[in-house]
């Protein structure tokens, strides 16, 4: 029994002094986490719509996890992991932050919460579309970028020049044949502007393009989750399209998506 009771209290005090190892972490850059993978999935469950996003890291156990994904919160679990996550922000995007900018909004907060601000660590330089069919004067296998509308949500404006982008609102003109697309697009618009800044929430901006003017260059903070749509007839017919995904290091993610072929 004593050496139960020995036991418990070296792991509180161990515990303790983890604790405050933790609340004295800081982190000065506005990225929280970072995929170290560029492997993306498709999914094509609401109707009219596809979604680009990133796969859930892979292994049977959390260390094996973090191979893959690196957060601020990693740093109370593995403290050595920071010398990666630094040198990867120096890689990425604008890398020149000072702690003052974020103070209090970039360290963990005493309940072990920190804003979800994950981004790939490689940005994307390019998407590209074809399909196994031809859309009408355009054989099989063009590129058929210019019929597709993304919807993403992107951080840049903020994370490099700490521009709030504000309240914005979906343009009135704004139409496509996919209902599920426009609730997306509605709900991207509806969250932007919130003021609390423990949260995502509102730091923002809305990208609402069609895909062929999409200026992937200057998004280094773009969420992995996009969402993609057409209102071409062709987009309705059965047939496999091949999303092609280029990023700034020169890899090529490939996925294909099955439409409107029976089940």
């Amino acid at each position: 029994m004593a050496l139960l009771i020995l036991t418990g209290l070296c792991l509180l005090c161990s515990s303790c002094d983890r604790l405050t190892d933790w609340r004295s972490v800081s982190w000065n850059h506005y990225a929280t986490g970072f995929y170290l993978e560029n492997d993306l999935k498709v999914k094509t469950q609401q109707e009219g719509v596809i979604e680009i996003t990133k796969s859930l890291p892979r292994g049977n156990t959390w260390e094996e996890r973090q191979e893959q994904f690196l957060t601020v919160n990693t740093l109370f679990f593995l403290p050595q992991k920071r010398g990666q996550l630094e040198q990867i922000v120096q890689k990425f995007g604008e890398a020149d932050h000072k702690e003052r900018v974020y103070a209090g909004y970039a360290k963990p907060a005493p309940q072990w919460s920190t804003p979800d601000r994950c981004f790939l660590k490689t940005p994307i330089d390019k998407v590209e579309l074809v399909s196994d069919r031809d859309w009408g004067d355009q054989p099989a296998g063009s590129v058929l970028n210019a019929h597709f509308w993304l919807l993403g949500r992107c951080h840049d404006r903020y994370a490099k020049h700490l521009d709030n982008p504000g309240r914005q609102r979906m343009p009135a003109d704004f139409h496509v044949n996919s209902e599920a697309y426009m609730k997306l697009v509605a709900q991207a618009y509806d969250r932007t502007g919130e003021e609390d800044w423990d949260l995502r929430d509102g730091l923002y901006e809305v990208i609402l393009s069609p895909l062929d003017r999409v200026d992937f260059a200057s998004m280094d903070y773009l969420e992995p989750q996009l969402f993609l749509t057409s209102d071409s007839p062709h987009f309705a017919e059965p047939q496999t399209l091949t999303i092609r995904t280029t990023f700034r290091d020169g890899t090529v993610t490939t996925l294909t998506a099955e439409i409107n072929k029976p089940k």
